[in-house]
């Protein structure tokens, strides 16, 4: 009698997005090994194909340090990726877009958290960790190209991006490691981004 709605990619906001036309674009990472990336948390990392390839383990044997010991609210720690952007100028982006594919077998609904650093005029994340950051909910073993507009927080220096890979545990059919290749990742400037803020409408 109950059933989940399927969700209609003909109605979704992405595909309008990405539609927009670019006033200029950036390359961030062209594919190659030897790019400022770090990393921080339990798991292993590989470059094939112009990809970055994280891989880590769903759960842990025990919670990560500071979370407290009864596991509420908790995940098992995660793997981070930080890409350095030594510098770029990126007052004028307001978009980013990038690839990426999960292959975490038996996963009912991957997800992964990108989010930047701006050391500008105001500093994101603030001191409470309220803006900065977004959960994309992804399609599993295939190429998935997300879209973030990010026009309304403040990016006038952005020090770093990171893609954020969250240990939620494991399903009983799925297996124990999570595996994100990423690629193609840019920055964009559309001309008339969404309105996030306020009442007003987006223009036209």
């Amino acid at each position: 009698m109950h059933f989940p709605l399927r969700a209609d990619p003909a109605g979704m906001l992405e595909p309008r997005i990405l539609a927009k036309p670019a006033l200029r674009l950036e390359m961030l990472w062209d594919g190659q090994a030897d790019a400022p990336w770090r990393y921080e948390g339990e798991g292993s990392h590989a470059f094939a194909e112009a990809a970055l390839c994280l891989e880590t383990n769903a759960a842990a044997a025990e919670w990560p340090e500071g979370e407290p010991s009864h596991g509420r609210y908790a995940t098992f720690g995660s793997y981070t990726a930080h890409l350095d952007l030594r510098g770029r100028e990126t007052a004028q982006y307001n978009c980013l877009v990038f690839q990426i594919k999960p292959e975490c077998d038996g996963l009912h609904s991957p997800c992964i958290r990108v989010g930047f650093v701006n050391d500008g005029e105001k500093k994101i994340p603030d001191a409470y960790s309220r803006e900065g950051f977004h959960c994309i909910n992804l399609t599993n073993n295939r190429w998935n190209t997300c879209v973030w507009e990010f026009d309304s927080i403040p990016h006038d220096r952005m020090t770093e991006l990171f893609f954020r890979v969250h240990k939620y545990g494991r399903e009983l059919t799925a297996s124990t490691t999570l595996r994100y290749q990423i690629r193609a990742i840019e920055l964009r400037e559309v001309a008339v981004p969404e309105t996030t803020l306020g009442w007003q409408g987006r223009q036209g």
